[in-house]
């Protein structure tokens, strides 16, 4: 009995002693910022006005595109540094075209002294049609 309880107190040691190694891993997780929701788009003349909830995150990106896929053939993103902005307008497109428009938020940390970017989910696709 005596043997058994040693041995199990070695694998336990061992256990804890692997799986506190890390091997090229940052020492912690950045999690992921949450995503948000476009709660309006509006077209404008040759263009449209898209707005969304806030959150606590470093800043946005908006992607329109004239294609429910997003190819990059077809699509354009924008960064949005503020936090506190929660709208962006685009001009300068096509008028009476359909455009699907979505928006993502990102936070950026440091890890081993580099600045990155960490990413959300896309919010759900919506559509607009320009004015003319």
């Amino acid at each position: 009995m005596k043997n058994k309880t040693k041995m199990l107190s070695i694998v336990l040691a061992i256990v804890m002693i692997l799986t506190s190694v890390s091997i090229g891993v940052p020492t912690f997780a950045a999690s992921k910022p949450s995503a948000t929701q476009i709660t309006s788009i509006k077209a404008v003349n040759n263009g449209f006005k898209v707005k969304w909830k806030k959150k606590s995150v470093t800043g946005y990106q908006v992607q329109y595109s004239t294609s429910k896929k997003f190819t990059s053939k077809t699509s354009k993103t924008l960064k949005v540094n503020k936090a506190k902005t929660t709208s962006k307008t685009v001009k300068k497109l096509k008028a009476k075209k359909k455009y699907y428009v979505r928006v993502r938020t990102y936070k950026t940390v440091k890890i081993n002294g580099k600045s990155i970017r960490i990413y959300s989910g896309w919010s759900k696709a919506k559509t607009v049609t320009t004015k003319k």
